[in-house]
């Protein structure tokens, strides 16, 4: 399949598409490689050459042309749509949702292209270097690489070496090079050229030498040639012009010239856009003849050639005619731009009119459409785009404001503060010209967070106090002044003061309905609520964050979002929720984003590792590190650090040293002040365990003070724990004691302690010291065995009271999923079938697990009713053997006769854990943000029917409880969603509803009124039909005449 692009262009048999079979031997190896790069500078016939490949070639073909627009990756991907269209008539070409991630976009395609079957694809990207620089355009570009089929191989054509290669692909031989060298004419090439072109015979062979060494073998100069020239042009003159690009334009000027006057006057007014239509030439540019004059160009072979949607220049050729047309007649040149700005203003493209009246000298329409459309950009990604044209209009010093205020907000996103303050400075000018308020005030809020970055936090406040005395009528930017103002006060060590702010600052952002703002407002809210020690509230702020993430459908913000309370759910000390959010974040920035995927890879590595996971651990830290790059120096920092704990675990202590070295300079390297007292405390715990403790004891009091200034209550608890430990080496116990005091201070003060508490549970020294403190650490030792509990692989761990049952293997943690299959977990190895060795112990502890403890006569009469008591007692006894085997000798204990579960056994299970999101979000109100997030989370540990294939009464009566449980979570997740008028979410939760009950009236109506919201009044009548049908099939009755009346009221 062969792109009607593709044919235009190979199809006529145009004279200047020259043969050159010794490159196309060369690219027919495209198809053995995933990447070949034609790269060389402008006019070396890169794109001729590409053409003529894919005319032959047997493998589909899509042709993709890059140009300024598309360094914005929203605008990059919807031209490798319309690409693909034009090969495959099924591809949607539409705007891509803004908020997906550029991994979400390239594996979109890469989809797509996979699921063409096996047939050879060939993706050319011509004009390529048009990308270079953009960051996020080369990130697509790796990306779409990385994600390619096997049979999709990509061609870039470009002017300059794009950083899209890893050293992997290189050490593979999957790129395919053709560069300038290759590219240029041969002597015997030009020859070829010089008869099909000029039929021109050449006097010699050293002429052909001669010509080929002047023009260092350039194909567009050689072509110019050998084009019909006035006889005023000799040899000599092209012989005696300095470089290629200055001999192009007298060749280019002379080939001109030789035209005749409605040819010539065609090639300049027609430059003036950079892809000819045919309405834009005729409308815009009032050229009547466009077509006809545009068919002649081409067959004159002046340098164009068809592009998706039009025709084009050769950029080099439109350069030169764009300079001359403006020295020809400058007011008909600027006349031509701002008609075709017109012209594209009204066709709603918005980039080419803004092009347009830029070019033209039409500086205030330019900056009257950018302030129309310049935060739509900002809010669809199009980054890239808004640079471009403030560096334009800066050129030409014109100033907008609310763009530059938006390079600013670009330049702090990116760590460019310089920048972000020059830009910051002309907006402000700008607007007090027109005495703008809004936007002075957006300076002075972004630029008191610049304040912040340097530690200015007064200056900060001053700038927010002096937002409050100009906007007291416009409650959104109060909100933001409220914000600033508390995280400076927090950074102060205000806590107090910054909640009050903050908290203030809420009820005006939700009443503005800035979703996306809260979110970042929550986050700051979290940090002060650690602070002041309202974990709870703490937690309920990055739940509801979640839950705004989920509705406003970036899975990347998701991602991060997830991995933030991941991590603080660790840090609580609750690790199987932990878990499954970071999983549940790790399964989505596979997918979507490398930076979050290693956030969320070190996080996870911390909580294993905590877990005694460490072989788990490692891989996890490894993988933060490959992700992150050297682009990421916190993520690689805070990695060696916790990577260093683990060795130092270990007993590695040498490698422990290595690790926190490099973490330091690093830190040291990039001011991440915070992060270099950490790793010099954890060397101190390094010098403890190898004899060098006095070393430590006179460092560590020096960290402790710097914590307490940095203001780090998780970090000082740390460092407490190691102090305790450094101290127990030197004997220094009445030291060692204050030490774990105040650590114990910080727990009962509901701090988040639980990197001390994994520092104590793995040290030796604090275990024997706890077994001789009585009860003065009580609150610290239960932690410490709450740890010992949790752990994965507890042989790792420091055990407090390490008491093994006898005659067996003791189990410390118990997964059990039961919901939709069943799937046993014992210390994360899993339970085979075979292990139970008979369905009645399977069943046996399931029953004390769900029906809770239970006498030995009542066991056996649900299990063995029909046998007699001496032939019940063996089949019990050897029934609990077998569980007991299968699950671990210590998971089911008994007392006088009375058998049931181990309460000290750490035990997850997906139906109680199902049955307490119930009853919590129960307690909730219907309107509260976390309540949707619980049901959310009921409904996804819900999988499928309790125990399926088992059907004992207990098992059929728990089955039915749960699923009406789960009955209740889709229809009140449906009507939360429609309280925050979220209808197309709240239809999905009652149709699964009615999948499982269609008899709820109620649920039917909730439904109905759901689609009158989305506009879908079709729906309504076949709904309404369909369920009145099943009425009369199961009930022989219709509906209800409060359900006839309202459907009545939602059609009219």
């Amino acid at each position: 399949m062969i792109p009607d692009i593709v044919q235009r262009i190979t199809g006529r048999g145009s004279p200047n598409l020259i043969e050159r079979p010794r490159l196309l031997e060369q690219l027919d190896r495209i198809l053995e490689h995933r990447l070949t790069f034609l790269c060389a500078p402008p006019g070396y016939g890169k794109t001729t050459l590409a053409l003529q490949f894919a005319a032959q070639t047997h493998a589909s073909v899509v042709w993709h042309v890059v140009d300024e627009t598309q360094r914005d990756v929203y605008n990059l991907h919807f031209q490798a749509l319309a690409a693909l269209g034009e090969t495959y008539v099924d591809v949607s070409v539409r705007e891509p949702t803004p908020g997906l991630s550029i991994v979400e976009l390239t594996n979109s395609l890469s989809d797509y292209l996979r699921a063409q079957g096996g047939r050879d694809i060939i993706y050319f990207i011509d004009d390529a270097h048009h990308l270079h620089g953009s960051q996020a355009a080369e990130t697509w570009l790796s990306s779409l690489i990385a994600a390619l089929p096997r049979h999709c191989h990509l061609v870039l054509i470009s002017r300059v070496v794009l950083d899209v290669i890893g050293p992997e692909m290189i050490a593979r031989h999957e790129v395919l090079p053709l560069g300038a060298q290759s590219l240029r004419f041969v002597p015997d090439e030009v020859e070829h050229l010089a008869q099909v072109i000029g039929g021109i015979p050449l006097a010699a062979r050293r002429d052909v030498d001669a010509l080929v060494k002047r023009m260092e073998g350039w194909p567009t100069g050689l072509m110019l040639v050998f084009q019909p020239l006035n006889a005023e042009f000799t040899d000599s003159t092209i012989f005696g012009v300095g470089s290629p690009e200055t001999l192009f334009d007298a060749l280019a000027r002379n080939m001109v010239s030789a035209q005749t006057p409605m040819i010539r006057d065609f090639l300049l007014a027609s430059s003036t856009v950079t892809r000819m239509q045919p309405e834009l030439l005729i409308e815009a540019l009032r050229l009547p003849n466009a077509m006809a004059l545009l068919q002649e160009v081409a067959d004159r072979n002046l340098f164009v050639m068809p592009v998706p949607g039009g025709m084009m220049y050769h950029g080099l050729f439109r350069e030169y005619l764009q300079r001359e047309y403006f020295q020809r007649d400058p007011a008909q040149y600027r006349t031509h731009h701002i008609e075709s700005a017109r012209w594209y203003e009204d066709h709603h493209f918005v980039d080419e009119a803004v092009q347009q009246y830029i070019a033209g000298g039409y500086f205030d329409d330019a900056v009257r459409l950018i302030e129309l459309y310049a935060r739509t950009y900002y809010d669809q990604g199009k980054m890239e785009t808004l640079q471009r044209w403030n560096a334009d209009l800066t050129q030409h010093g014109v100033f907008c404001g609310w763009l530059l205020y938006l390079c600013a907000v670009l330049d702090v996103e990116r760590l460019d503060y310089d920048q972000a303050r020059a830009n910051l400075n002309q907006a402000e000018r700008r607007f007090e010209e027109q005495a703008n308020i809004e936007g002075v005030v957006r300076v002075l809020l972004l630029r008191g967070h610049l304040d912040m970055q340097r530690g200015e936090h007064l200056t900060a406040i001053r700038s927010a106090e002096t937002v409050f005395a100009q906007t007291g009528d416009l409650p959104h930017l109060n909100a933001a002044a409220l914000r600033l103002m508390g995280f400076a006060k927090l950074r102060l060590g205000l806590a107090d003061e910054a909640l009050r702010d903050l908290e203030a600052a809420r009820p005006l952002y939700e009443a503005h309905s800035d979703r996306f703002a809260l979110t970042k407002l929550l986050m700051d809210l979290d940090v002060a609520y650690r602070q002041v020690g309202r974990i709870q509230d703490a937690a309920d702020c990055l739940q509801t964050v979640v839950t705004l993430r989920r509705e406003l459908g970036g899975q990347v913000a998701l991602a991060q979002a997830l991995n933030n309370l991941g991590h603080f759910l660790y840090l609580c000390g609750d690790f199987d929720e932990a878990q499954n959010h970071i999983q549940e974040g790790l399964r989505i920035a596979a997918r979507t984003d490398r930076r979050i995927e290693a956030y969320l890879s070190w996080t996870y590595a911390d909580l294993q590792r905590d877990r005694g996971a460490f072989e788990e651990a490692v891989s996890l830290y490894n993988r933060a590190i490959e992700l992150a790059g050297s682009s990421e120096p916190y993520i690689r920092v805070n990695v060696l650090i916790g990577l260093s704990w683990l060795r130092r675990w270990q007993d590695q202590c040498d490698d422990a040293e290595q690790l926190l070295v490099e973490a330091e300079a690093i830190a040291t390297a990039h001011d991440l002040h915070l992060e270099v007292t950490v790793a010099r405390v954890s060397r101190c715990a390094v010098m403890a365990q190898t004899a060098r403790s006095n070393e430590a004891l006179g460092e560590i009091a020096g960290h402790l003070d710097r914590l307490r200034t940095l203001q780090a209550p998780t970090e000082l608890a740390h460092a407490l724990a190691v102090h305790a430990q450094v101290c127990l080496v030197s004997g220094e116990i009445a030291a060692a004691d204050s030490a774990l005091s105040a650590i114990t201070r910080h727990l009962e003060e509901k701090q988040m302690v639980q990197t001390a508490i994994a520092e104590l549970a793995f040290s030796s020294l604090a275990a024997a010291h706890f077994a001789n403190a009585g009860a003065r650490f009580t609150a610290l030792t239960q932690a410490v065995r709450r740890l010992r509990k949790a752990q994965i692989h507890p042989a790792n761990i420091i055990a407090l009271n390490d008491q093994r049952e006898s005659g067996g293997i003791r189990t410390y943690s118990l997964r059990v999923q039961t919901m939709g299959k069943e799937i046993f977990e014992r210390d994360s190895t899993l339970v085979l079938a075979t292990e139970w060795r008979s369905a009645a112990a399977r069943e046996v502890f399931l029953y004390l697990l769900f029906e809770g403890a239970r006498r030995r006569e009542d066991i056996c009469l649900e299990f063995w009713p029909d046998k007699s008591e001496d032939k019940t007692r063996a089949l019990f006894h050897a029934t609990v053997h077998r569980a007991r085997q299968a699950v671990g000798t210590n998971v089911i204990v008994h007392q006088d006769e009375v058998y049931g579960i181990n309460s000290d056994v750490d035990l997850w299970s997906d139906a109680h854990i199902f049955e307490r999101t119930v009853k919590e979000a129960r307690g909730k109100p219907l309107r509260e943000l976390n309540t949707a997030e619980l049901w959310r989370r009921a409904i996804a540990l819900y999988q499928g029917e309790f125990l399926p294939g088992l059907y004992s009464n207990w098992i059929e009566e728990t089955r039915e409880r749960l699923n009406d449980l789960y009955l209740e979570a889709l229809i009140t997740a449906g009507e939360c969603a429609q309280m925050r008028a979220d209808f197309s979410e709240a239809a999905k939760m009652f149709q699964q509803a009615l999948k499982i009950d269609p008899l709820r009236e109620e649920v039917h109506r909730s439904l109905m009124i759901a689609y009158r919201a989305l506009g879908q009044k079709q729906k309504i009548k076949s709904h309404y039909e369909k369920m009145r049908r099943i009425f009369l099939e199961e009930l022989g009755a219709e509906p209800a005449q409060e359900t006839v009346q309202l459907v009545a009221n939602l059609l009219n």
